[in-house]
This record gives C-alpha cells, sequence and structure tokens, in this order.
C-alpha cells in the first residue's frame, strides 16, 4: 500500500486549533470582564442606589429622596428584581425599564 503523508496537513490543524486556542481565551476574557461588571453592579449598594435614582429620574424629573430609594431597594426590590431591571433595560430598552421601575414605586 502507498500512503500520502499527512504532515502537511497535521501543520495546518495546529494553526486553526491555536486560532480556535486564541479565540477561546478572549472570549474567557471578555466573559469574566463582564461577570466581575455585573457582580460589582449589583453588588455595591451605592451604585444600586444611583442606577434608580437614574432610573426614576428618566421618567419623573423630580427630587427623589436617596432614603427612601435606598428603603425601597433594601425591603421591597432586592437584588432579584434590580437584576430583572437591568436585564429588561438591555434587551427592551431604558424607557421601558424605568417605565416598570415607576410603576413599582
Amino acid at each position: 500500500y502507498t500512503v500520502q503523508c499527512v504532515l502537511p496537513i497535521n501543520l495546518f490543524n495546529e494553526k486553526i486549533f491555536l486560532f480556535i486556542w486564541f479565540w477561546f481565551l478572549g472570549l474567557a476574557a471578555a466573559t469574566l470582564a463582564s461577570f466581575m461588571y455585573w457582580v460589582s453592579q449589583l453588588g455595591l449598594l451605592s451604585l444600586q442606589v444611583a442606577y434608580v435614582k437614574r432610573q426614576l429620574r428618566a421618567i419623573d424629573p423630580g427630587k427623589k429622596d436617596g432614603k427612601m430609594v435606598r428603603r425601597f431597594l433594601e425591603g421591597y426590590l432586592r437584588r432579584d428584581g434590580l437584576f430583572v431591571l437591568r436585564i429588561l433595560s438591555k434587551n427592551a430598552g431604558a424607557l421601558t425599564a424605568a417605565e416598570v421601575l415607576l410603576g413599582l414605586w
């Protein structure tokens, strides 16, 4: 039997897998950065209060007291509600999320 040498194909495959490896490395870095961003946004109470105040002022420009917003966040909305609002803001728009938040307020 005569078989053609597959060494050139292996070199080509090596380049493809090297590119894929670096692609996955970049995706992992982007995922880690996104995860750290979400943890910081949902973990720090001052950022949560600022986000809710900003969303409420988008619909109703009246002054919102920081203590009232904090009490609303800690007692009613909590982290899961804020997470849902942020996802809603990303997918449906900030105005829609602000209207939902105003309805909850």
